[in-house]
């Protein structure tokens, strides 16, 4: 295994292989019409490809203010309830409290799947290069690309410090990786990003832009890189 740990894959490998569908957006229907403030409620609709990179960063802030850290933000409970907010603004973090414990559960788990289709595109990288087929061509370092290409074996010791330096408290060890946040996936990978074979320093923001499951693709062969051959950062 080289982009996720042999520990995700055991624990979600099959999963992924059953998330059904490619749809970037899910209606949830109510077993019974559901009242909240004063409104009567038969579906919910969530739009997850109108969110990009962006929105987990800004999911994974919330969460760390609370003292959350993440293992794997694709298979996180509390990264799923976040996501749900973010992918229909008429479902506040109020109303999601309120909601019947079916429909909660449901919407969670279909926020999991929609990110767990991740990992029905993970290859083997070869050499320490990994390579993403984007859902839709983007602009990355001033070029139309459908595809990312990444080699984080280039990554210095001075790469390392000045990622540290940026992202802030964004590693802690013990076990290898299952504590490295998506913002220092982000920096890692803006860092050893390759155009024509060659690394090519780009922008974080750029990243941020990916649609959001191809930002989660990304982030995940970065940390399935790190964790898999057995580095770390010291806090």
């Amino acid at each position: 295994m080289s982009e996720i740990t042999q520990k995700e894959a055991e624990l979600y490998g099959t999963e992924a292989e059953e998330a059904e569908g490619t749809s970037s957006t899910y209606s949830h229907y109510f077993q019974e019409p559901w009242t909240f403030g004063g409104k009567e409620y038969t579906v919910l609709n969530f739009d997850m490809g109108s969110l990009t990179g962006k929105d987990s960063l800004e999911i994974e802030n919330d969460l760390l203010k609370q003292g959350i850290r993440l293992v794997s933000p694709e298979s996180s409970a509390s990264f799923a309830d976040e996501l749900a907010l973010h992918a229909c603004p008429e479902l506040t973090k109020l109303a999601q409290k309120e909601l019947p414990i079916v429909e909660f559960y449901g919407i969670r788990e279909a926020m999991r799947e929609f990110l767990m289709r991740l990992w029905n595109n993970a290859k083997t990288g070869e050499d320490g290069v990994y390579t993403v087929k984007l859902s839709a061509p983007v602009q990355i370092h001033g070029k139309d690309v459908e595809e990312v290409t990444f080699a984080p074996n280039r990554l210095t010791g001075s790469d390392a410090l000045a990622i540290t330096r940026k992202s802030g408290s964004a590693f802690e060890a013990t076990p290898v990786g299952e504590k490295m946040t998506l913002r220092f996936q982000t920096e890692a990978a803006a860092r050893c990003y390759l155009e024509n074979g060659k690394r090519v320093r780009i922008q974080s923001k750029e990243l941020e832009a990916l649609p959001i499951l191809d930002f989660h693709a990304v982030c995940g062969r970065i940390r399935g890189f790190f964790a898999n051959s057995g580095l770390g950062l010291l806090s």
